[in-house]
């Protein structure tokens, strides 16, 4: 699976692209940069957009889930923008577990902006259209997916395993780096085995800084956070190079010049 190639274009998204590849049931998925994404570390080192930073902070997680059997899609990384994914049929809704009071729902309720919850609180969420075309963002019930037929009762119990177990090991991982983990969002979906035709539940989709809302750990009590950057977090978890590291690493042009004068 070293030598895949890259095949038609299935989806076009605001953040990612997916492709076929030669490799039955695999696709690459690719990291787009967002617009003004060009970060700068220091005037001789870069990081050439923010596509980059999100493959390796998702990578590198979703790496460390398979580690503690938690299915996921990620396969491995390819390179700085792109990854090998198992193809799964997504849901048509989003998971969000919360472990501090944050988004509209919680200020619509009455709740104390970020204060923490007694325990994580999964939502389920799904996109819909209004009559004049706008997206919003509907909070749904597992009750109206079992009864829709979209889901079995066991798959939601094994939706929310998933979503704890996430939970458990996120809030660890970023608490190692000095970070609290508000909250965050998983897409989810069946991974189909062609050979008996069953069914395996995966995260698929990203995890970055982009689907986690993150916070410095040693702020002040009562402060209000500040949500941190990919930067940041890529940086705290040690998946960027040190300033040192980055501006070491890149020859100087007027060594270059000398070098060639000499030949």
């Amino acid at each position: 699976m070293q030598n895949l190639t890259k095949g038609k274009l299935v989806f076009e998204g605001v953040r990612k692209k997916l492709y076929y590849s030669n490799e039955p049931g695999v696709f690459i998925l690719q990291f787009k940069d967002e617009e003004k994404s060009l970060i700068q570390l220091s005037e001789q080192a870069q990081v050439e957009g923010n596509g980059t930073v999100n493959n390796a902070i998702s990578a590198f997680i979703m790496g460390k889930m398979h580690g503690l059997n938690i299915p996921n899609h990620f396969i491995h990384q390819i390179n700085m923008r792109e990854q090998a994914v198992y193809g799964i049929d997504m849901f048509p809704f989003t998971i969000t577990v919360r472990n501090y009071a944050t988004g509209r729902t919680m200020k619509h309720l009455g709740v104390v902006d970020q204060a923490k919850l007694p325990y994580p609180l999964i939502e389920y969420h799904m996109k819909t259209m209004d009559q004049s075309g706008v997206a919003r963002e509907e909070l749904i019930t597992p009750l109206h997916l079992t009864s829709l037929g979209w889901l079995h009762e066991f798959e939601v119990q094994e939706i929310d395993r998933i979503a704890l177990r996430v939970n458990d090991f996120l809030t660890g991982l970023f608490a190692g780096s000095r970070l609290i983990l508000a909250n965050y969002t998983l897409k989810l979906g069946r991974y189909i085995f062609q050979e008996d035709d069953d069914f395996k539940i995966m995260i698929g989709d990203e995890i970055t800084p982009r689907t986690c809302a993150l916070w410095n750990s040693h702020e002040e009590p009562g402060h209000k956070h500040r949500y941190l950057s990919e930067i940041e977090i890529a940086k705290r978890l040690g998946l960027l190079p040190r300033h040192e590291d980055a501006v070491h690493k890149r020859p100087h042009p007027l060594k270059q010049v000398s070098k060639s004068k000499r030949a």
